[in-house]
C-alpha cells in the first residue's frame, strides 16, 4: 500500500532564484513538490503522495535559454493498492449496479452488486444494500474489502473489490 521510492528528476532554477547560500535548494525542493502534484501517479509506483528526502544534487548545467538544470536523486512517498490487499474504503455512491468507493487517492474502486453476497438493492430512505441481519451499505459507511484487481487509466487507477470473504464487509455496522 504505502511504500517509500527512489526518483531521479531534472529540476530548472530560473536564475532570479540562484543563491550563492544554497537558497536555491528552497526553489528545487518546490519545484518537486509542484512537479509531484502534476504527476499524480504512474502504471509502476501507483499514485505519488509527496518527496520525503532530498538525497543528492548535481552539479547544475546551465541552459541556453536560461536558468540552471539541475539532476536531483529524491525518495518520495507513493501509495498503490494490490490485487488480494485488504482494505478499508469510504462508500461514495450506490446505486443498483453496486457501490462507489474511494480509498486514500484511489476514487475509483466499485463493489459490483454479485460481489456484495446477501446484500440486496433498497430505495426504501436513499440507495443502498441491506442483508437479512439489518447490515446497510450506504454513503459514508466503511467497508472492509479485497482488491480484485486494477487497471490504469492515464489519469488514475479503476479498481474491483468484493467483501466476499472471511472477515471483510461493513465496520461497525449500525443495524
Amino acid at each position: 500500500m504505502w511504500w517509500e521510492i527512489s526518483l531521479r528528476r531534472d529540476v530548472i532554477v530560473h536564475p532570479r532564484h540562484m543563491d550563492p547560500s544554497g537558497g536555491h535548494r528552497r526553489w528545487i525542493i518546490q519545484t518537486l513538490l509542484e512537479d509531484m502534484e502534476d504527476l499524480q501517479c504512474s502504471r509502476e509506483h501507483g499514485y505519488y503522495v509527496a518527496p520525503t528526502t532530498l538525497s543528492k544534487v548535481s552539479g547544475g548545467m546551465i541552459r541556453e535559454s536560461g536558468g540552471v538544470s539541475y539532476k536531483v536523486d529524491f525518495k518520495c512517498m507513493v501509495f498503490k493498492l494490490i490485487k488480494n490487499e485488504i482494505v478499508e474504503l469510504e462508500i461514495e455512491n450506490v446505486k443498483q449496479s453496486g457501490a462507489e468507493a474511494s480509498c486514500g487517492p484511489y476514487t475509483a474502486i466499485f463493489l459490483h452488486h454479485s460481489l456484495m453476497t446477501g446484500f440486496v438493492y433498497s430505495n426504501e430512505n436513499g440507495p443502498c444494500f441491506k442483508n437479512s441481519d439489518g447490515v446497510v451499505i450506504s454513503k459514508g459507511c466503511a467497508v472492509r474489502a479485497k482488491i480484485l484487481g486494477g487497471q490504469f487509466m492515464g489519469d488514475g487507477f479503476r479498481c474491483l473489490a468484493t467483501i466476499n470473504d472471511a472477515h471483510l464487509g461493513v465496520i461497525n455496522p449500525e443495524g
